[in-house]
């Protein structure tokens, strides 16, 4: 029998030619993006910022737009500034 809490669940893991034990920390926390509260279990190491992997994706995408819109938004500044035309599509014919 391991010396392991039986209610921590535990995972098997190949290192190096052998086979380790590895319990899984049980992490209680609110979701950062949908501030559900859940307990997930992971390795341990960082404690995770999100309920699921569908959140974590979720987040990731909504931080990228948040970025890209304000990468666009310094953009048209900067244009509007130094008065440079951008134009967009193929080349018109004269």
């Amino acid at each position: 029998m391991s010396d392991h809490d039986t209610d921590q669940p535990i995972t098997r893991v190949q290192v190096r030619g052998h086979t380790r034990d590895v319990p899984l920390k049980r992490y209680d926390l609110v979701c950062q993006f949908c501030h559900t509260q859940a307990t997930v279990y992971r390795y341990p190491g960082q404690p995770p910022r999100f309920c699921s992997e569908a959140c974590q994706a979720d987040a990731r995408m909504a931080a990228d737009r948040e970025r890209k819109a304000m990468q666009r938004q310094r953009q048209q500044a900067e244009r509007a500034a130094t008065g440079v035309v951008v134009h967009r599509g193929r080349p018109r014919k004269p």
